[in-house]
């Protein structure tokens, strides 16, 4: 902008020209003007990040929580397996996936 200013200046003191220096007047105008929308997005898109940066911090949290219950529940289940295996009388074993066989031996606790 200041080099549009000293262009300005010069075109004025050397050929006295309204029309030119208007002209440069309205271009600066301009750009200032763009200068000014362009500085508010980044102030907008800054504190969108800020926000966002907080939510995701926020989830981050929430999400370590949730592991953190989903751990001890796991553990209490596992627990209460075995207990209930060994009321029975049965042999824990591990929990069998869906797509192995079903024929499970006899005195072996599955559930």
């Amino acid at each position: 902008m200041d080099t549009l200013r000293t262009e300005l200046e010069t075109i004025e003191a050397e050929l006295n020209v309204p029309e030119a220096a208007a002209a440069l007047r309205t271009e600066l105008g301009n750009i200032r003007n763009r200068l000014m929308d362009r500085e508010q997005a980044v102030l907008e898109l800054q504190t969108d990040l800020r926000l966002l940066t907080q939510l995701s911090g926020d989830a981050g949290a929430s999400l370590d929580t949730a592991l953190a219950s989903l751990l001890t529940v796991s553990d209490e289940l596992a627990q209460l397996y075995h207990h209930v295996c060994a009321v029975n009388g049965e042999t824990p074993n591990r929990v069998l996936l869906a797509h192995q066989k079903k024929d499970a031996p006899s005195q072996v606790c599955l559930e």
